[in-house]
């Protein structure tokens, strides 16, 4: 059960520059407080927060990788706290944007699917959207935090945490972007993850789900700007791995709600819990 605290008002290929998606731009701040704490130090050169369980199993972890918001909103150290009181694992968030994350200030709220919006209405909220973007991240900042940046940093962070401080599994959650980096982190022949779980990840292909032999869980959207053009491939061929899945499709819901779910609106808050609540047990089930 998830107990963030209350709100008190409105809230690809690793190779190539990653792609942007209007939606991977919008979204809400989760009330809370986090109780972990941040790193003094590097692992596999990269500062990270750290929310710890209290399982007696200390060689088994969790992993996130954060959205494109990073540290800049509270929301990934807060879901990392819950899942470390719901699995009694460590769960750690490296920061691999390294202090660079878009800018949170400039979110845009959306957090129902636009499809049946009037023509008009659905292109004033793209028209701001894309305004945003290029006026306030632009893609000087997305080729700089493309996932061929990110995915290498994530692998080293992961490899050092297994070399230095003798951990023997990783279970890795990634939202939005960090779908993308986990997705691609599963699907290498070196791996360094031992479950994966992904949430509207951004643009990925076909092939890279192709590649990916560990437990897996996919946490889709309705409404996906990032993922519904390989959705109808991805889920069959994901629901038939022969290692366990867990796919799960949530209505009325839109990209990102699983990392920024307007808590305003009693459907995406309880999507977004549903959708953590599925994350802590397939992790307890499988890492």
């Amino acid at each position: 059960m998830v107990e963030l605290e209350p709100p008190t008002g409105s809230g690809a290929d690793a190779s190539t520059p990653a792609k942007t998606c209007e939606a991977c731009h919008q979204g809400s701040v989760l009330p809370g407080t986090p109780k972990g704490v941040m790193s003094e130090h590097e692992l596999g050169g990269l500062k990270y927060y750290l929310a710890k369980g209290e399982g007696e199993e200390r060689n088994k972890v969790i992993v996130i990788a954060m959205d494109i918001f990073g540290f800049s909103i509270p929301n990934a150290k807060l879901i990392a706290d819950q899942l470390a009181k719901d699995t009694g694992r460590d769960v750690y968030v490296p920061d691999y944007y390294k202090g660079d994350p878009a800018p949170a200030s400039k979110l845009s709220l959306s957090s129902s699917p636009q499809a049946q919006l009037p023509l008009l209405t659905r292109a004033k909220n793209l028209g701001a959207t894309v305004y945003t973007f290029v006026r306030h991240v632009g893609v000087v900042w997305a080729y700089r935090n493309r996932a061929g940046v990110l995915v290498p940093r994530a692998k080293e962070f992961c490899e050092a945490l297994k070399k230095e401080k003798g951990i023997e599994r990783i279970g890795a959650v990634g939202y939005c972007m960090g779908g993308t980096v986990v997705c691609l982190l599963g699907g290498m022949p070196d791996q360094v993850i031992d479950v994966c779980i992904i949430a509207h990840p951004g643009p990925l292909k076909v092939d890279d789900f192709r590649r990916l032999a560990l437990p897996t869980a996919l946490i889709v959207a309705q409404e996906d700007f990032a993922f519904d053009s390989i959705k109808a491939e991805v889920v069959p061929l994901v629901e038939g791995m022969k290692e366990r899945t867990d796919v799960r499709r949530y209505e009325g819901t839109v990209h990102g709600f699983a990392s920024r779910a307007d808590w305003t609106d009693p459907d995406t808050k309880a999507a977004f819990e549903q959708a953590l609540q599925q994350t802590g047990n397939f992790l307890k089930a499988n890492l």
